[in-house]
């Protein structure tokens, strides 16, 4: 008699001339063929090592992650807190969990659609960020000459002007106009007349026949201070060109409200373009001159051409000013 096993069953083969063969299958068969391939059932043993294709593991927490610890040897990563990221420790070292370093684990430069500059260049003294229709360019504010002066410094930018403006302060210029009235300072050092030149405006460019001018001195006056003008008053053509003019000369004393010694002299030219010439006070306190003109003026002009005081300094808060 014979005894053979394959795939799980028992063959009995009886002697020669003897009775029929005998066989015997298992149900819950676990069947290993001959290259020692599990081929039937469910290996119930010893966890099975990486060299023979397992993980030599046999229990996993959620979120664990496998790794190559060694040759033949899988380690488990455990998981950590939200937000960290996978990171890799280079060859032959294992894998971490940790926060994203911007200065070591990330390369390229952040575009604008993403929230960042577009920009690599380290930025020089006072260079800004400026918007240059597609993206940002770096650049320094842009000065102008006799006007305002860009200073750079190490994370600062200062803006001047060629010399105080703020209320307490004495600034100097050549000339200054405002709108249609022109004015420059002068101080005559030989006598210490300090005064007003060159204040023009137009009344307006059509008939004004009969207009009353208020002029105000931007002099502090005192008895024993006179106050001088020198007035053109001109008259213009539809087309603007001069036609004619008259020059007058006025002077006064002032004290509080009373004006002492006002008078008026025709120096020359049209005397009918001033109709009368009166002196009072505003209600600013200062000395105000009030000119009516003439009816025969068609397009009239007038430039106060000096005003002077014998005084040593004019005071900067009352002012020169015109109204028809």
């Amino acid at each position: 008699m014979g005894i053979s096993l394959y795939n799980g069953e028992f063959s009995f083969k009886n002697a020669a001339g003897g009775t029929a063969d005998t066989t015997i299958t298992f149900t819950n068969r676990f069947v290993v063929n001959e290259s020692g391939q599990i081929t039937t059932g469910i290996w119930q043993s010893t966890v099975i090592d990486p060299a023979y294709g397992g993980t030599g593991n046999s229990s996993y927490t959620i979120g664990d992650i496998l790794y190559a610890s060694g040759t033949t040897t899988l380690s488990k990563l455990a998981g950590v807190a939200t937000g960290n990221a996978l990171i890799s420790g280079g060859a032959s070292t294992a894998p971490s969990w940790g926060k994203i370093g911007l200065t070591t684990h990330v390369s390229g430069i952040l575009p604008i659609a993403n929230g960042g500059t577009n920009l690599s260049t380290t930025p020089t003294n006072g260079q800004l960020l400026i918007g240059n229709g597609s993206g940002y360019t770096l650049a320094t504010l842009t000065g102008t000459t006799n006007r305002v002066t860009v200073t750079n410094g190490s994370g600062t930018i200062t803006l001047s002007g060629p010399q105080d403006l703020h209320s307490g302060a004495s600034p100097t210029f050549t000339g200054l106009k405002l709108s249609d009235r022109y004015f420059r300072a002068f101080t005559d050092s030989s006598n210490g007349l300090v005064g007003i030149r060159d204040i023009a405006f137009n009344i307006n460019n059509t008939s004004n026949g009969g207009a009353v001018i208020k002029i105000t001195t931007p002099f502090v006056t005192t008895v024993s201070t006179m106050v001088g003008m020198v007035i053109f008053i001109y008259d213009y053509n539809a087309t603007h060109i001069q036609s004619d003019t008259v020059e007058l000369y006025v002077q006064f004393y002032g004290s509080s409200s009373t004006i002492y010694n006002e008078s008026v002299h025709v120096l020359g030219g049209r005397a009918s373009y001033v109709s009368s010439v009166k002196f009072g006070y505003n209600a600013s306190n200062n000395v105000q001159l009030i000119i009516t003109l003439g009816s025969d003026l068609a397009y009239p002009k007038v430039i106060v051409k000096d005003v002077y005081t014998s005084h040593t300094s004019a005071n900067s808060s009352n002012y020169i000013d015109s109204a028809n």
